[in-house]
């Protein structure tokens, strides 16, 4: 009997929708999973824009507070803080700002290579990254400026 049903059309043909329906499904919530993390990024993105880009003082398309150069993929200033791979630094707008720095972060110096260990309270650094998820800034390369 079980020989008979396997060799019958009826089976592979509930099996071939039964697997359609299983592929299709699958497919219905990897854009779930994906359409999620797309609103989610989008939501942080948008809950931190007055700290990335500055905050409208009279209205959104009238005057915004700072000197009008809203940059999100870099900054520069004094360092404030280095601590567990992050550096906080006092901006060029005079806000701090937080920068994340990864293992493929590029720090470099007039001499040549350094380490985020050397980089001290006080140094004024040029940092270029992308915005992270919060505010701050993903750093992909850090030149430390001399002190003269």
């Amino acid at each position: 009997m079980l020989n008979d049903l396997l060799k019958s059309g009826w089976l592979r043909w509930t099996l071939l929708v039964l697997g359609s329906v299983v592929i299709i499904l699958l497919v219905f919530r990897l854009g779930i999973v994906l359409g999620l993390k797309k609103a989610d990024t989008r939501y942080q993105w948008g809950e931190n824009y007055g700290r990335v880009f500055g905050t409208p003082q009279a209205g959104f398309f009238r005057d915004f507070s700072g000197d009008g150069s809203f940059n999100p993929y870099g900054n520069g200033g004094k360092v404030l803080e280095v601590s567990n791979g992050a550096i906080v630094i006092e901006g060029s707008d005079s806000n701090e700002k937080a920068v994340n720095v990864g293992k493929d972060t590029v720090i470099r110096s007039v001499s040549g290579n350094v380490t985020l260990d050397s980089i001290k309270p006080g140094d004024s650094l040029v940092i270029i990254g992308g915005p992270d998820g919060s505010g701050g800034i993903d750093a992909r390369f850090i030149r430390v400026l001399d002190q003269k």
